[in-house]
């Protein structure tokens, strides 16, 4: 014996293993260990499945998307002899390319088998709405089964092309500019101008966007701005708006005022005759051949079953919680539209529960989030996890939909000074007698009362002057 109370000890990669493992036991025990940095990460050989590597000419929620599974060690694969020999050594610890890592055989295997399976049956391809839930972590399926396999021993990631799409999607404001040129008159702010090139962007991908910034910060006018610029690209094909019957007045004063050149089609009796609304039902081709949009109401288009049969450029639904009621029959007409691409504004993606969110997907991304029987036992499923629930929700949702709020400091430097105007209301003869009273019965009642009572009171008297 050297008399050293620390000796290097000679250990098979099993005995070493069965330490490492056993590190939380020796620590309840009182016994200090300390680990090799390289422990700390748990290196281990997983299974990479890489979703959408090569580039495609065309982009969009019917396109395929190349699907790969392969077992690698960081960010490069094993080779066929590295992996034999992998899976023919003990588990527990195996030197690979120089350096010792974790192996559970059953475990890999499994993972490995699982991925396979998926890539031969995705022998054309995964589609672009299961390449999405897979992403998010949410499983093929929505059923999550992908989920718990996809943690320990594989990942699934998003190949250069499609994770170039996919960074554009979540950092708007690195995309490129859109260019709604002399068509639109007036200067949008900064947060706009990142508004307006994510729809553009989105709208060139042929897929569903929400804008859900806060009330006031400007959605009309970037709506209008991409209208502007899909005017400039000359295409032929017109867009149509469906609104809420009482801001069609609004709209009609915000196109005068910034897109004055588009031309706009008002498809609702308080703005065109009847006479002309029918004869635009009998020949829609000819009524909308001069057209950039069409505005209408979501009340109208029930009455109007023509818009239905058109093929829009876009389709852009203003406070889109209207159709958050997936039973309600105008949500209903409202998905059935054809169009190259779908829009919402709304500040209230989610007003009440999970469900307004599936309804409204399902008209921007249908099928994102699957039937609403199978949205149901997916929120069942994730709500049971014990950490980060939500993140698969979150995963999936998140590229199409932005959102800006007024506390937001970037946004606040380029809002406006707050104005304030004052406007005062006369009283009646008989009201200032009235008020006078009340407000000396008020005093009268509140002496001597403590501050609860007193707020009370105040309350009961605000409700009689009322």
């Amino acid at each position: 014996m050297s008399g050293d109370i620390y000796q290097p000890l000679a250990w098979t990669p099993r005995e070493a293993y069965r330490l490492l493992k056993d590190v939380p036991v020796c620590e309840e025990s009182g016994i200090l260990v300390r680990l090799p940095d390289w422990w700390k990460t748990r290196p281990r050989p997983r299974v990479s499945v890489v979703i959408g590597a090569g580039n495609q000419n065309t982009f969009g929620a019917s396109e395929m998307l190349d699907f790969n599974a392969q077992v690698a060690f960081g960010d490069e694969a094993l080779t066929k002899a590295e992996l034999r020999s992998l899976l023919a050594a003990e588990d527990g610890l195996v030197l690979l390319r120089g350096q010792w890592v974790e192996v559970d055989h059953d475990k890999l295997t499994e993972a490995l088998d699982h991925w396979k399976k998926i890539e031969s049956q995705a022998e054309d391809g995964l589609s672009f709405v299961e390449g999405m839930r897979l992403l998010a972590g949410a499983g093929r399926d929505l059923s999550g089964e992908d989920h718990d396999i996809n943690q320990e021993w594989s990942f699934v990631q998003a190949g250069k092309w499609l994770g170039d799409i996919l960074a554009d999607l979540r950092n708007p404001e690195s995309l490129k500019q859109a260019q709604p040129g002399p068509e639109l008159k007036g200067t949008l702010r900064e947060y706009q101008k990142i508004g307006l090139n994510w729809l553009w962007f989105l709208t060139k991908l042929g897929l569903g966007a929400c804008l859900a910034d806060d009330m006031g910060l400007g959605k009309t006018i970037q709506a209008l701005a991409l209208l502007a610029t899909l005017k400039q690209k000359k295409n032929p094909k017109p867009s149509l708006m469906v609104l809420p019957a009482s801001l069609l007045a609004n709209w009609r004063a915000e196109m005068g005022r910034f897109t004055p050149t588009l031309r706009a089609i008002f498809v609702h009796p308080s703005e065109t005759p009847r006479a002309v609304l029918t004869s635009m039902a009998a020949d829609s081709g000819k009524a909308l051949a001069h057209a950039d949009v069409v505005l209408t109401t979501y009340a109208t288009l029930l009455r109007q079953p023509w818009l239905v049969e058109v093929s829009w450029r876009l389709v852009v639904l203003d406070e889109a919680q209207a159709i958050r009621n997936p039973a309600a029959r105008q949500t209903k007409t409202v998905k059935q539209l054809k169009a190259d691409a779908r829009i919402a504004l709304t500040g209230t993606p989610v007003e009440n529960r999970l469900s307004d969110l599936w309804s409204l997907f399902d008209f921007l991304s249908p099928g994102l989030l699957g039937s609403q029987a199978k949205f149901k036992a997916f929120i069942k499923t994730i709500e049971a996890r014990e950490t980060n629930r939500y993140a698969p929700l979150r995963g999936l949702v998140q590229p199409y939909i932005l959102r800006r709020l007024k506390s937001d400091r970037r946004i606040i430097a380029d809002l406006p000074e707050k104005t304030q105007v004052r406007a005062f209301c006369g009283l009646t003869k008989r009201q200032t007698v009235l008020y006078a009273k009340l407000v000396q019965e008020m005093a009268e009642a509140l002496d001597g009362l403590d501050g609860i009572k007193q707020r009370g009171l105040v309350l009961t008297y605000l409700m009689r002057f009322k």
